[in-house]
């Protein structure tokens, strides 16, 4: 079965599952306010310790180009003010960041058809990270190590729609269209005791699951891997198949890098969901600071 969503919200749509999202889903979402607790779900931006894919990207930099030493070398204090300032030079995908729908795609066409010729080096025409205004909606936490009863899953293990289906179960909680995923796997554990391991291996969605997301009627999958789904992928001539039917095929976002460790440890398995990128025109990608709020 070809599964698409293309022409579903009309032929120029640059948005894809984001139309899941109404008003009154919306409104769903912030009845879930109860304590008016607010989870950060970012990772610090490090030079040194934020995880990044070497083969093709650089680690961030931070610099301040105006700072204590300057006033201390004898620079300028003009009416007694003084100031700091800085550049962070930062890959679109480092740290914790979502996907546009430009972001990957297979046979010439993007999301909803739009050629690839319409991706150029300073930016894509079409589906753009700045198309996305911002995400308010239902989010619900799959807690998948706590439910099988272990630290975290294990590099190239395969996360099916079924334990996806029973670990909600298990919690007590349905996902519904219009709702974002989290998918903790506890595999961010393995940044620190291994962060080879961690960026070349990891646990994560499989194919099948591109129904299940396709039926949920989700807006995008979040998790705390660098790449949502499993690696090494299930075929050896498969690279990232998951991204490219999810994103290209059903314009649904993906988000990696998230930190859920507060939100397990609190059992915080539905909340409202908050997080907008960096408006950057034509940008395949964006670094944000995604927010839980319960």
């Amino acid at each position: 079965m070809n599964l698409s969503n293309w022409g579903r919200w009309g032929k120029e749509d640059e948005i894809g599952a984001l139309n899941f999202i109404s008003p009154e889903k919306i409104v769903e979402a912030a009845r879930l306010i109860q304590k008016g607790k607010v989870y950060s779900l970012t990772m610090p931006i490090h030079m040194n310790q934020t995880p990044y894919d070497g083969s093709m990207r650089m680690p961030p930099f931070h610099v301040l180009t105006r700072d204590g030493g300057d006033y201390a070398a004898g620079a300028k204090k003009p009416g007694g003010f003084q100031f700091s300032d800085g550049y962070v030079f930062l890959n679109t995908h480092g740290a914790t960041h979502m996907d546009a729908l430009s972001h990957v795609w297979y046979d010439q066409q993007l999301y909803n058809g739009y050629s690839e010729d319409s991706v150029k080096s300073k930016g894509a025409k079409h589906c753009g990270i700045e198309k996305v205004k911002g995400i308010t909606t239902r989010a619900v936490l799959l807690d998948l190590p706590t439910f099988k009863g272990v630290e975290h899953l294990e590099g190239g293990e395969v996360i099916t729609p079924e334990m996806l289906d029973e670990c909600a179960a298990s919690q007590g909680i349905k996902v519904k269209p219009g709702d974002m995923v989290f998918i903790r796997t506890g595999w961010l554990k393995m940044l620190d005791k291994d962060p080879q391991l961690f960026e070349h291996s990891e646990p994560g969605i499989g194919e099948a699951c591109v129904q299940w997301i396709y039926e949920k009627e989700i807006i995008g999958i979040a998790t705390d891997n660098l790449a949502v789904e499993v690696k090494p992928e299930e075929r050896k001539d498969a690279v990232l198949p998951v991204h490219m039917k999810a994103l290209r095929d059903l314009g649904v976002y993906f988000m990696e890098l998230f930190n859920f460790e507060e939100l397990a440890k609190d059992q915080v398995y539905e909340c409202m969901f908050v997080a907008a990128p960096l408006s950057i025109t034509g940008a395949v990608g964006s670094p944000i600071n995604p927010l839980a709020i319960v």
